[in-house]
């Protein structure tokens, strides 16, 4: 479970970065949302590793893609007096921080409890960590809450454009070019005859299709869903039969 920490007063979150603390394995990490974009601070996480922060400094700011992406931004931090002060930390963008806790060795680190608390950190890097962040904020309202808005209006955007596939796809094919030939019979042939959850995989497929789904993502889908995998070139044959047979009399709505 992540546990996430406001700072500030919702007035004053309008008018700044938004920053917020999540508790990963009792550890705190600093995320900061400014622009459309998630940022995390570097060095709380390193400390949190039991790392030297000055030797892996040098080597974020070293590395060839790392060193374009990494920023200073505005966080807080807790003097030893007891009171908060605002300092910049050096942030990297969220979709960058798997790449750079896979940097770190784990076995070049000597103490037993480090060791163990990177190798927990990287075996959580793709899909705990990364929906802490993402699934955190889209789906469970744990992050900053205008990402809902930003979410309503990518679905509005999608909806205009599936309606505007098919006058599209017809404007396309009047045209004087040699088209794709079009299968006479529905293509996936050895999939409908041999997988019992056809009718299952069609319905989705054909779902999806109706979206406006792109190859790759249907592709994802299909094997997160069925644990199967389709080729590019019979997903794309078979879009274009259904464009042709099954489109045009279905309604997407």
């Amino acid at each position: 479970m992540v546990k996430v920490v406001v700072e500030g007063s919702s007035a004053q979150q309008t008018q700044r970065a938004e920053l917020k603390k999540v508790e990963f394995y009792g550890d705190e990490i600093i995320a900061i949302y400014e622009n459309g974009q998630i940022w995390v601070a570097v060095r709380p996480l390193i400390e949190n590793l039991g790392l030297s922060w000055s030797k892996q400094r040098r080597k974020l700011l070293a590395d060839p893609v790392l060193s374009q992406v990494v920023a200073q931004k505005a966080t807080t931090s807790q003097g030893k007096d007891g009171k908060t002060y605002q300092v910049k930390m050096l942030c990297l963008p969220v979709e960058y921080l798997n790449g750079f806790l896979f940097k770190i060795n784990p076995n070049k680190v000597k103490d037993e409890e480090t060791r163990e608390r990177i190798i927990r950190y990287q075996k959580e890097c793709y899909k705990a960590l990364y929906e802490y962040f993402f699934d955190g904020i889209a789906l469970n309202k744990r992050f900053f809450e205008d990402v809902e808005a930003i979410k309503r209006e990518l679905e509005e955007t999608k909806k205009k454009l599936s309606s505007m596939q098919f006058y599209l796809w017809d404007l396309w094919g009047r045209k004087k070019v040699k088209t794709p030939q079009i299968p006479k019979t529905e293509p996936l042939r050895n999939l409908r005859k041999y997988n019992p959850n056809w009718e299952q995989i069609k319905f989705d497929l054909q779902l999806w299709l109706c979206r406006g789904y792109s190859i790759s993502e249907i592709q994802r889908l299909l094997f997160k869903h069925h644990e199967i995998y389709v080729s590019d070139s019979a997903l794309r044959r078979y879009r274009l039969w259904w464009r042709h047979y099954v489109a045009p009399f279905r309604s997407c709505k």
